[in-house]
């Protein structure tokens, strides 16, 4: 976690503390394919932008369009844009206190009444690949997010809420 030049020690420890705590997706990629193996409590809360719900043994689809029975995750690498607002390559964690948390809001890219979670991350050892990582909440940025600048300093409602999904009472 960073802040322009400066590296901000205490929201990095927060950040991966959270991880620990089980905010993290644990998807097994090879040759160039991924898939759900098992499924942790923050997996079995996440849909993709169809409405299918994540699954064990489920395979991940990086194309264009949807593959019956493939959890659709479009491949961000298809696109030049760095905006926030792109509409490709979202997954939504639709836990119950999260989406308690949100109401109605449509706070997805996609239109779905969930919260956005980062589908794809650069590769650390060729940034000009990407890698299925949904581990991180693709709101404008929140502490858990993997944006370079964040406004927050404390965990959001809405990642208050995924983590209290995961089974801790805060």
């Amino acid at each position: 976690t960073h802040n322009g030049d400066r590296f901000a020690t205490f929201l990095t420890i927060t950040h991966e503390i959270a991880h620990a705590l089980g905010l993290l997706s644990r998807i097994e990629s090879e040759n160039g394919s991924a898939n759900f193996e098992t499924l942790n409590r923050f997996e079995q809360s996440l849909v993709d932008k169809h409405g299918i719900q994540a699954q064990a043994g489920m395979a991940i689809n990086g194309e264009e369009h949807q593959i019956e029975g493939t959890f659709h995750l479009v491949n961000k690498r298809e696109t030049d844009s760095t905006s926030l607002s792109d509409a490709r390559g979202h997954a939504y964690f639709m836990g119950k206190n999260a989406l308690e948390g949100i109401g109605d809001a449509k706070l997805g890219y996609d239109g779905i009444n969930g919260i956005p979670i980062n589908g794809w991350e650069k590769d650390d050892d060729d940034p000009d690949q990407w890698q299925v990582d949904m581990s991180h909440v693709e709101l404008d940025n929140v502490l858990m997010s993997h944006q370079d600048w964040r406004n927050y300093t404390t965990f959001t409602e809405a990642e208050i809420a995924i983590i209290q999904d995961l089974g801790y009472t805060i």
